[in-house]
């Protein structure tokens, strides 16, 4: 077997973050709703880290980054990188404690090598304290019917697309346009 070092920076390059537009976001997320609810769970919310990230890396001054994410490095967490958003003012308390409950709920996953699902009471009720999906309907935005969302994955689901959609396009308009950052999501 050959070593060619030229697939693995095409590998690095595949992994790299990016922001992606909305049409990639909306097809990434309508792929994953096809995902298994272990696969899912924890998809959906290292694509949400990789988008606070990005919005940290969009407050911060270019040249102190790569001493600060990385799996060894200070914001190499998501635990890390929600309390960094926090305290830049990009989310609030509210937020906070979602990304939190999300983190959660991925770790869950991700760590336990017993069968779980949405439907395990744990996770359930984790899912039932994400406040996101009744604050998205109470300011009018529309992320299909928004009739009650009860069931935990789609709770999840909503949940991580509209901080992960949220958080890119705050990035992506203070980016092109140089301007002052907007009030923190909340």
């Amino acid at each position: 077997m050959s070593r060619n070092p030229s697939s693995l920076a095409t590998l690095r390059k595949l992994a790299r973050r990016r922001y992606p537009t909305d049409i990639e976001l909306k097809e990434f997320f309508d792929y994953l709703t096809t995902a298994e609810d272990r696969a899912f769970a924890i998809i959906a919310a290292t694509a949400l880290e990789d988008a606070i990230e990005l919005a940290i890396r969009n407050k911060m001054i270019r040249h102190e980054l790569r001493d600060l994410f990385g799996s060894d490095k200070p914001l190499g967490s998501f635990n890390a990188k929600v309390h960094m958003a926090f305290a830049l003012g990009i989310i609030g308390p509210k937020s906070c404690d979602d990304l939190e409950v999300i983190r959660l709920v991925r770790n869950a996953f991700a760590h336990n090598g017993q069968k779980i699902d949405f439907n395990t009471p744990a996770v359930a009720l984790a899912c039932e304290r994400l406040t996101m999906p009744e604050r998205c309907e109470a300011t009018g935005n529309d992320i299909h019917s928004l009739e009650k969302i009860t069931e935990a994955r789609e709770r999840y689901r909503v949940s991580a697309t509209l901080y992960q959609m949220s958080l890119i396009r705050r990035s992506r308009v203070r980016l092109a346009k140089d301007i002052p950052p907007p009030p923190p999501l909340d």
